[in-house]
């Protein structure tokens, strides 16, 4: 569902159309609900078994239009520019993905397919991955979320028409990005102690994925295949360990671990010994 502050004029349909002017509030709230129904519809055929497409979210394309301070009495830590807030697993409430229109430095992040795609792979994983005290934790998170739009689209380069003066997009082989699976980053090899931020370093899993679908030649429909299905074998404070026996565990339940010697050699190649 999707929900606006009293602000902001709700896009009603006349007779089941939903056409409104490029830019308007109206507009806005469509194209994210049509984003996120495209991206959901993808996921459910990747991943056909899942149930992914059933769980409940709430959208809220204006959250910029919210204070911040408001956010923060619901218990909602609003970053300003994208957010996924899960809730307590004890209460009932509904999942939140919240967008911004502009922020300091990002453009329109409230129209970015790749935003609001990635902030619903949080969606996906917070089935499993919930303890996120661990760096690890984190940084699959982010990775897992960031590969899955990569499949999608087939495009290394994240929400790069977001990216302006001041953001922290990054310019990378692929041009300006806010982050990249395209990259030469290493479990502890030459760049890895300067990469500090778990989004930085969520691109080394990202990037892992993204050279066993090419590299590899296993193909993004199958990698993401076998991303969505190891979900069901992630701990609760998974790390990377964890997934990369889980990537082996939905090989074996998927296709009868044909390809192992592929996800194998992939993970050795970008630094990982277990």
């Amino acid at each position: 569902m999707v929900e606006v502050p009293q602000s902001v004029t709700p896009a009603v349909g006349v007779n089941g159309v939903f056409d409104f002017p490029n830019g308007s509030e109206e507009f806005v709230q469509v194209n994210a609900f049509e984003n996120l129904r495209t991206y959901m519809g993808w996921v459910a055929e990747t991943d056909p078994r899942g149930g992914i497409d059933c769980l409940p979210i709430a959208l809220y394309p204006h959250a910029d239009r919210v204070s911040q301070q408001d956010w923060q009495k619901q218990g909602i830590d609003w970053s300003g520019l994208a957010n996924y807030n899960q809730p307590s697993f004890s209460d009932d409430q509904t999942p939140k993905i919240l967008l911004a229109g502009d922020a300091a430095g990002y453009f329109q992040v409230n129209l970015n397919f790749d935003v609001l795609a990635h902030e619903f792979g949080h969606h996906i994983f917070f089935r499993r991955i919930q303890d996120l005290s661990d760096s690890e934790s984190l940084q699959l998170h982010e990775g897992l979320s960031d590969y899955l739009v990569f499949a999608m689209t087939g495009d290394a380069c994240l929400a790069e028409t977001i990216c302006g003066p001041g953001s922290d997009c990054l310019d990378t082989t692929v041009g300006v990005c806010l982050r990249t699976a395209a990259n030469p980053y290493r479990y502890n090899g030459e760049y890895w102690s300067a990469l500090t931020k778990y989004h930085t370093r969520s691109q080394l899993i990202s990037g892992t994925l993204w050279d066993l679908a090419t590299e590899g030649g296993l193909g993004h429909p199958t990698v993401a295949h076998l991303v969505l299905k190891s979900a069901d074998y992630l701990l609760r404070d998974a790390n990377y360990e964890n997934f990369y026996e889980a990537m082996h565990d939905a090989d074996a339940e998927l296709f009868n671990a044909a390809n192992t010697s592929a996800i194998e050699a992939t993970f050795q190649n970008r630094g990982f010994s277990f």
